[in-house]
């Protein structure tokens, strides 16, 4: 259909009906409108009442003609009405509409003048969104904005509100909504701007994970969001406040959504739950909400966020080793073992104890699936051990790390997925001379075989201790061998051994120590520092035994601890890797 006008339109006779209730406003004064093409005025024989009782204001007249320009106007046919249903309170406030439409306006168009009506019926509805008025004595004025709603021309008002103007001769209105009043009414419709909308809510923290906001959840301040028109395209950005509210002001109608960016630590939660008032729109793997349709003057404070805190990822590591330091420089050279059963801790960044370890039969130790942060370790001494020097050496891989005298090394920051594996503590012998210890004389002596406790006197050295030593020694035979280095080694070895398996012996350290020491002598030909600490504990002395008569019995079958296997002549070619 082409109008008078130039206009072309492609007619919708369909009725939306609004679903929300206009806020409750006072308007004293007139609000100001002023009718735009295409024009609609109503003649003066209209009435208009006013029921204080029921707090209803009707406007009944007849619409005269079709304005599409200053030049072009086609007339409105009988059967027609023009009919405005609101509801105003005592104080002259806005409540809304009545029910049903608050502005219907009927007739028969001919739109193209060529003597066929085009459309009859409900030519168009609206529904009420501001109201004013002015008392000016016998005549009185009136006016009243409403959004289309529908009817055969509503497509001429497309994203524009309709304006009415009423004039109300020989009206009894004294400017008081508190008594029942009542005129004549005439004036003109047309269309005006919009009101501006709104669209706004809330990022808020779902602590219960159920996708509704509750009471106690508290606001996520610092989000930004994101408007989006129809197409997609960012039309404005804001930041959440203190209390987690967000809104954009001064919208036009049309079609919106929102993009919520996730702050960091977190996910969105489930959307959809129950009511819209309350549940989080935004979808969890882009953070947009759904379409969001506002017409004139519209607020729609429902389009939420819940987020939910999720812990970092928890796959960083830390650890290294406990080694014997055999000639005490701080360093992990070649051929010095690692101490089993030494207890290491771990502790957080306000030197909290979170977890604790033990490290295994090569000295090894590894706190795994540790969120990023700050630790530290701290390494226990075993008894007859000291910590050696801290950072010597300038490498990291291969020093000691432990301050020896609170055994805790320095912060380590580890970052999602780091491993640091350098924190290391070196131990060295520290004989005490507390507890007992016979002398090697004092095991071989024939007359005290009989105390021997685990081991043959005819057993192998070097099976026992897992060495090549250079002569194939017995236990035996070991304690008598005579001079220094390896010799003397030997001698003590053996007594210390004998020491430990006894149960009338309280000596410093257990057989599984004495075996590692003797092996790291081997290993790095460090045999005069092993032997001196094993002597120092060997002759403390054991009149315990000596006295206990009753205590020589039968050499048992006992056998000792089994020995990890050394090749060669028991010197090293290097030590173990240190991971890094």
């Amino acid at each position: 259909m082409t109008y008078p006008n130039g206009q072309s339109r492609t007619w919708c006779a369909s009725h939306t009906p609004s679903l929300e209730r206009l806020e409750e406003r006072l308007l004293l004064s007139l609000v100001g409108l002023q009718p735009d093409y295409p024009i609609m005025p109503y003649n003066a024989t209209g009435v208009l009442n006013y029921d204080a009782g029921a707090q209803e204001l009707v406007i009944d007249a007849s619409p005269l003609a079709m304005r599409f320009s200053p030049t072009a106007a086609r007339p409105i046919q009988t059967p027609r009405d023009f009919r405005i249903d609101v509801l105003v309170d005592g104080a002259g406030a806005l409540i809304g509409g009545s029910a049903g439409d608050d502005l219907v306006v009927e007739g028969v168009l001919d739109a193209d003048g060529d003597g066929t009506a085009d459309y009859s019926g409900v030519l168009l509805t609206g529904e009420v969104l501001e109201f004013g008025f002015l008392d000016s004595g016998t005549t009185d004025q009136y006016e009243f904005r409403f959004r289309p709603t529908g009817g055969a021309l509503a497509d001429l008002y497309a994203g524009r509100d309709i304006a009415v103007q009423v004039t109300s001769a020989n009206s009894t209105f004294t400017g008081s909504f508190a008594v029942d009043f009542a005129g004549k009414a005439q004036g003109t419709l047309g269309s005006t701007a919009p009101l501006p909308a709104a669209l706004g809510d809330r990022v808020w923290q779902d602590l219960d994970y159920d996708g509704v906001q509750a009471a106690y959840e508290p606001g996520v301040a610092g989000v930004t969001v994101q408007l989006l028109d129809d197409a997609g395209a960012v039309q404005a950005s804001a930041l959440t406040d203190a209390d987690g509210f967000y809104r954009f002001d001064g919208l036009a109608p049309g079609t919106y959504s929102v993009r919520f960016v996730l702050p960091d630590g977190y996910a969105f939660t489930t959307p959809d739950q129950g009511d819209d008032a309350l549940d989080s729109d935004a979808f969890p793997l882009d953070g947009q909400s759904g379409p969001v349709t506002l017409v004139s003057g519209q607020e729609d404070l429902t389009v939420d966020a819940g987020v939910v805190a999720v812990m970092p990822l928890a796959n960083a590591a830390l650890g290294d080793s406990v080694w014997l330091d055999v000639d005490g420089d701080g360093v992990q050279d070649a051929g010095e073992l690692g101490v089993a059963g030494v207890t290491v801790r771990l502790y957080d960044e306000a030197g909290v104890e979170i977890a604790s370890a033990v490290t295994n039969a090569d000295g090894g130790y590894r706190f795994e699936e540790l969120q990023a942060g700050s630790y530290s370790v701290g390494f226990e001494a075993p008894s007859g051990y000291a910590l050696t020097g801290a950072d010597r050496g300038g490498d990291d891989a291969l020093d000691s790390d432990a301050n020896p005298a609170t055994g805790r090394t320095g912060a380590v920051a580890l970052e999602p997925g780091d491993e640091d594996l350098t924190l290391d503590a070196g131990l060295v012998l520290n004989a005490t001379g507390e507890g007992f210890g016979c002398t090697p004389g004092f095991w071989k002596q024939k007359q005290h075989l009989a105390y021997w406790t685990g081991f043959d006197p005819s057993m192998k050295f070097a099976d026992v201790f897992g060495v090549s030593p250079r002569k194939d020694w017995t236990l035996l035979e070991a304690l008598g061998v005579g001079g220094g280095g390896e010799n003397a080694l030997a001698r003590h070895a053996v007594a210390a051994l004998l020491n430990a398996a006894s149960p009338r012996v309280d000596y410093l350290y257990t057989q599984e120590q004495i075996i590692l020491m003797v092996r790291t002598a081997f290993l790095t030909g460090h045999f005069e520092t092993v032997k001196d600490g094993l002597m120092v504990q060997n002759e403390t002395g054991c009149e315990d035994i000596k006295d206990d008569k009753a205590f020589a019995t039968a050499i048992p079958d006992a056998q000792a601890p089994a020995p990890a296997p050394v090749t060669g002549n028991g010197n090293a070619k290097g030590k173990k890797d240190k991971k890094k």
